[in-house]
């Protein structure tokens, strides 16, 4: 797997330490026509049930304008909750799984090659790479959580997206504030 990994990544040989050149081999990489390069990152989180997560996930794709997208790819690793969602909601996409996950039984997502010539994705590593930064947020020292997860959730998604959506709650509310406050009476 390693080595897999390397000669993805453009370099050879049995040892990284070995590459002298490497720096400028990955800045070879990074310069192919055709990468993909990710022009902005979108976060959604949730604790709820995977449905739940799904209809964010396509929420947040119908305002990112994906539908009009010339090429669409839906990259996950080998979870089956992760291919339901591309079942349900996103299998016009290509479906592609992670390459780092390439050992499990999915060859129908695994044509590289095409992928590649297509400018498609091949790696989930900036969903893992996010993913690790909400659970630094949210499970890191001294955090418990026994109420007001799913709020802190989306609040965590929302500062780690390139999306204006704090930005525009925040412009937006004194436009929606009344100025009284809502009580419930009790009954008693």
């Amino acid at each position: 797997m390693q080595q897999m990994v390397r000669e993805v990544k453009g370099f050879s040989g049995p040892d990284a330490s070995a590459d002298a050149g490497a720096e400028a081999e990955q800045d070879r990489i990074d310069e192919r026509p055709g990468r993909p390069q990710p022009l902005a990152r979108s976060v959604v989180a949730t604790r709820h049930e995977v449905e739940t997560f799904g209809k964010l996930l396509v929420s947040e794709a119908y305002q990112r304008r994906f539908p009009a997208a010339a090429r669409k790819a839906f990259v996950a690793d080998g979870s089956d909750a992760n291919w339901g969602v591309w079942r349900r909601h996103f299998s016009h996409y290509v479906p592609i799984l992670d390459f780092i996950h390439a050992l499990r039984n999915q060859q129908s997502r695994m044509d590289y090659p095409a992928y590649r010539k297509q400018g498609l994705p091949m790696t989930s590593t900036y969903v893992e790479s996010t993913v690790k930064q909400i659970n630094r947020r949210m499970k890191g020292t001294e955090k418990f959580w026994s109420h007001g997860v799913e709020p802190m959730l989306t609040l965590v998604a929302d500062h780690l997206s390139d999306t204006p959506t704090l930005s525009h709650f925040w412009r937006n509310r004194p436009h929606r504030l009344t100025g009284s406050r809502c009580y419930q009476s009790s009954a008693a």
